[in-house]
């Protein structure tokens, strides 16, 4: 799943994969929603440190995917 540093500056999740801005891509699983929010890795890869409000949506966003087992890498 892509996510985008849009030109405003807020991360969002990019179900086309073709919108505009700096993009990351994570895997469909929750484990690896949560590993990439709660370490520095969404900052590193979309050099821009995501706003509370944005935070709030990719984590609700990741807590309705399903779990995996497993790392995710």
């Amino acid at each position: 799943m892509r996510l985008v540093r849009a030109p405003d500056g807020h991360v969002r999740i990019d179900p086309t994969g073709r919108a505009a801005g700096r993009g990351a891509y994570l895997h469909p699983y929750r484990e690896c929603w949560e590993k990439a929010l709660r370490g520095g890795t969404i900052k590193h890869a979309l050099k821009v440190t995501p706003a509370v409000d944005d935070l709030e949506a990719l984590r609700a966003f990741g807590l309705a995917l399903p779990a995996k087992e497993g790392d995710c890498v």
